[in-house]
């Protein structure tokens, strides 16, 4: 079986860890068939805190699948840090 390795993410000041981390999400397959299954529906604004981290793990997960160069995870890392503002300090 052959591996695939997901797409590096660009550092965005103080997100290596944070990457890091994610990149070991990527090879959990319980968490990414979660992910891949999770439809919050509805407007984003009627969401909360989890629910909207949630969202943003699912589309950082879809694009680590579909991109195939190393690439940013702005949404992501701006989402962590509008609801964790100490992840901004």
């Amino acid at each position: 079986d052959e591996v695939v390795i997901p797409p590096g993410l660009t550092n965005l000041g103080n997100t290596c860890y944070m990457n890091s981390v994610v990149q070991n999400f990527k090879r959990c397959d319980e968490l990414k068939k979660a992910l891949k299954a999770y439809n919050a529906g509805g407007n984003i604004a009627q969401h909360q805190g989890n629910e909207i981290m949630t969202m943003a793990g699912k589309g950082l997960m879809d694009d680590m699948d579909n991109k195939g160069d190393a690439f940013a995870p702005h949404h992501f890392v701006n989402t962590l840090r509008t609801q964790f503002p100490l992840f901004a300090q």
